[in-house]
C-alpha cells in the first residue's frame, strides 16, 4: 500500500509540472533572457513591419510592462538579424542594415520576447548595370540578360523595364521572361551593342556574335543570273549559310553538267 501511494503522488507531481511548462511556453517565446519575471509584455516602437532603405538607419524605442500594462524597469537583452544595433539611451537603440532583404530586431526580458520584422530595400540609386549569361555567342544561341539598379553602397536590385526602353541591333529579338529578366536572340554575326535606359540612368553591353552552324550551302554570283548575256563572265562563290542567314566562305568542289566548258576553277 505504501509503494502504491508513492507512485500516485509522483505521477501527479509530474503532470502538474508539465501543465505549468505548457502554459508558460504558449504565452512566451522560446528565447529566455536576463531580466525580471515581472515583465509580461514588451512594446517596441515603431511596431513594424518596417520598410528601410539600405543607406538609412532606423531608431527604435521600447517599454517593458507588467501584467497590468504599467511600464517597469528591469534588465533586458536586445539584438538583430541582418544588421547591427547600437544603444542610444535608456530603452532606445538604432538599427543599421547590413544587406537587402529580410531583417529583424528583438528585445527580450525574462521569458518575454518581442520581435519587429524589417524589409531592407535598395538605397539611393546611382547607376544601372546590364549583365549577360555569356558575351561570346553564335547566331544560333540566345543569352539571358539581367538588368540591375545599383545604389551608392553597391547593393543591386534586379528590375524589369518595358522593351520600348531598349535599343537593339537590327534583326535581333528581345523576350521578357516570366519571373523577371530578359532573353536576347541575335541576328547578324558581328560585335553588337545592346543599350537600355531606366529614368536618368542607362547601361550598355557589347556581345561578340559569330556565325552559327551551317544549315545549307548557297551560291552567290557577281551578276544577277537574269541579267547576263553570252558575252559576260560570271564569278560564282559557294557560301555556307546559318539559320539567321549569315554567310561565310565554303571550300567547295564544282562540277558542270553536260560537259560545258568555261569553268576555270573547280575549287573554292
Amino acid at each position: 500500500v505504501c509503494v502504491l501511494a508513492i507512485l500516485l503522488i509522483s505521477s501527479l507531481s509530474i503532470h502538474e509540472n508539465l501543465a505549468d511548462v505548457s502554459s508558460l511556453s504558449s504565452s512566451t517565446s522560446a528565447r529566455s533572457c536576463a531580466g525580471s519575471t515581472s515583465v509580461q509584455s514588451i512594446e517596441i516602437l515603431p511596431p513594424g513591419p518596417v520598410i528601410l532603405s539600405a543607406d538609412e538607419v532606423q531608431d527604435f524605442s521600447f517599454s517593458l510592462k507588467d501584467g497590468s500594462g504599467n511600464i517597469i524597469y528591469a534588465g533586458y537583452e536586445m539584438g538583430s538579424i541582418g544588421g547591427t544595433t547600437a544603444q542610444l539611451g535608456s530603452q532606445q537603440f538604432r538599427f543599421s542594415p547590413s544587406g537587402l532583404g529580410s531583417a529583424s530586431v528583438w528585445v527580450c526580458s525574462g521569458y518575454v520576447n518581442k520581435t519587429v520584422s524589417i524589409t531592407v530595400v535598395i538605397g539611393t540609386v546611382v547607376g544601372l548595370e546590364l549583365t549577360a549569361s555569356d558575351i561570346q555567342v553564335t547566331a544560333d544561341e540566345s543569352i539571358d540578360l539581367v538588368l540591375e539598379r545599383v545604389d551608392q553602397q553597391g547593393y543591386r536590385q534586379a528590375i524589369v523595364v518595358p522593351t520600348s526602353n531598349w535599343t537593339l541591333p537590327e534583326g535581333s529579338v528581345l523576350e521578357m521572361l516570366q519571373g523577371g529578366g530578359f532573353r536576347w536572340t541575335p541576328h547578324q554575326d558581328c560585335n553588337q551593342t545592346l543599350m537600355v535606359g531606366d529614368g536618368e540612368f542607362s547601361a550598355e553591353l557589347e556581345v561578340n556574335v559569330t556565325h552559327g552552324s551551317a544549315r545549307r550551302l548557297a551560291i552567290s554570283s557577281s551578276t544577277p543570273l537574269d541579267q547576263i548575256t553570252a558575252d559576260d563572265e560570271i564569278i560564282f562563290n559557294a557560301m555556307w549559310e546559318d539559320i539567321r542567314g549569315n554567310r561565310w566562305s565554303s571550300n567547295s568542289t564544282w562540277e558542270i553538267e553536260n560537259t560545258m566548258i568555261g569553268l576555270n576553277s573547280s575549287f573554292g
